[in-house]
């Protein structure tokens, strides 16, 4: 089960040295077992992260479990990863153990899906009229026109041609 995890599973002894953990920490992170066992865990912890993980781990020197607390972690490439944590500890074996969960991407999605809101938010409102140029080379006045709501609907237009067929009705086409 422990190598078999998907989730990151480490075991630290109280001196905040790996005494174990699973291939997911190594493919992840790209350090080896003698790598991480070389030295304390919060060297692998981002410098604007380590006082509150050394937080957290005061929590758990004391006997207290500690739940979902994310931090940045540094990567042997030199990238950082956001993982979520989650450690509870083992006063009387002396050991922590840890899980986390890669949630790098998903933050990732998290800022853009917010940056597109905000984009969004700072359109102007309000219906917006498009003319063009007809087939015969003059300009297009009213009838021939698009008029959209950009409050409601995106709309990017490359290439296109106004035609009224024997209907009446006018239909934008995409050549």
């Amino acid at each position: 089960f422990f190598k078999l995890a998907p989730s990151m599973m480490v075991v630290l002894g109280f001196d905040g040295r790996i005494v174990r953990n699973n291939p997911a920490v190594e493919s992840i992170g790209g350090w080896s077992l003698d790598e991480l066992r070389s030295q304390p865990f919060l060297n692998y912890i981002d410098a604007r992260d380590q006082e509150q993980v050394l937080s957290a781990w005061q929590e758990l020197l004391t006997g207290n479990m500690v739940q979902a607390f994310e931090a940045r972690s540094l990567c042997k490439d030199g990238s950082l990863r956001r993982v979520l944590w989650s450690a509870t500890p083992f006063p009387d074996r002396q050991l922590v153990y840890v899980t986390g969960q890669d949630i790098t991407d998903r933050k990732r999605l998290e800022v853009d899906r917010q940056q597109a809101h905000k984009k969004h938010q700072r359109r102007p409102k309000g219906r917006h009229a498009f003319g063009g140029v007809g087939q015969n080379g003059k300009k297009t006045e009213g009838k021939d026109q698009l008029v959209v709501d950009s409050a409601e609907v995106n709309v990017e237009i490359v290439e296109a041609t106004v035609e009224r067929p024997s209907s009446g009705r006018t239909a934008l086409m995409r050549p």
